[in-house]
């Protein structure tokens, strides 16, 4: 499913918005183990139409501007899937919260736009529509595609105030070993191998 015209964040938590009384949230990347948000329920599962890429640069969280981070967006592919988590916002205070929040990290700082993706449960339920934050090619940090020891050297030599960009990709392909021992993610599972092999190589 293309991505649609980026929606804005305090739109859905108008009280005019029939939306306002429930959404899901998905996230794919660091949202998966860092929410630093209440929800009332998380399923794991996976949205068509997309593969996770780490073209986005990252000039605070996880890198600095001399130093950008490779952090992880969604890239449209008509043959893709991308597994995460969604995140159940109930009632305004929840949504309310989440969003300001996501606002700030996500687009703010990191210059990701929020769109409305099928996501479909691993249990076995029906589709539903959940929003995720997607950093396109035409934002200011995007860095683009790159060979994969190029990105591996970005990501062992990133630091942000929210920590090394090594835990970041690190702690994604644990969650995709753990949870999703049966699904291949060659490109995070290449990223993952090369970035250790330049860590192992700075300590010998």
């Amino acid at each position: 499913m293309p991505a649609e015209d980026p929606i804005i964040p305090y739109d859905i938590i108008s009280s005019k918005d029939p939306m306002c009384s429930s959404l899901w949230i998905f996230g794919y990347g660091s949202l998966i183990w860092k929410q630093n948000f209440e929800y009332s329920q998380k399923k794991i599962g996976y949205v068509n139409g997309y593969v996770r890429r780490f073209w986005q640069g990252c000039v605070n969280h996880r890198g600095v501007p001399d130093s950008p981070g490779r952090v992880a967006t969604l890239v449209e592919d008509c043959q893709g899937t991308t597994w995460g988590i969604a995140f159940l916002l109930e009632g305004e205070a929840q949504i309310s919260e989440a969003l300001g929040l996501l606002n700030t990290r996500e687009t703010v700082l990191g210059d990701y736009a929020l769109h409305s993706l099928d996501f479909h449960p691993l249990d076995g339920g029906e589709q539903f529509t959940a929003y995720s934050y997607i950093a396109g090619p035409n934002n200011r940090h995007y860095l683009g595609p790159a060979p994969s020891g190029v990105i591996a050297k970005s990501i062992a030599e990133g630091n942000g105030r929210s920590g090394s960009n090594t835990e970041y990709l690190f702690k994604l392909a644990d969650f995709m070993r753990d949870f999703l021992p049966h699904i291949e993610d060659d490109h995070l599972n290449e990223l993952a191998q090369e970035t250790k092999k330049i860590i192992n190589g700075k300590e010998s």
